[in-house]
């Protein structure tokens, strides 16, 4: 969480700076920031993608439970 939020203000505030002030050491940051995305990272956006474009399809109507149901109809 501290990274993402140091990878969002880092236009606004040096690195170095919100690393001493946050107790995170500034390689590991690097190293998040420079990591591939996970499997599941891009697994969880892909299906991110899916609900939402699901639920504009249906004019925000569909709930939770009525979204899970198009998607497993769709996977079948």
């Amino acid at each position: 969480m501290k990274y993402a939020w140091i990878e969002t203000h880092s236009q606004n505030y040096p690195i170095y700076l919100m690393c001493h002030l946050l107790g995170v050491v500034r390689s590991a940051f690097y190293a998040w920031r420079n990591a591939p995305i996970s499997a599941q990272k891009l697994e969880d956006k892909t299906l991110s993608s899916v609900v939402k474009v699901s639920f504009e399809n249906t004019r925000g109507i569909y709930g939770t439970c009525r979204i899970k149901q198009v998607l497993h109809s769709a996977l079948n």
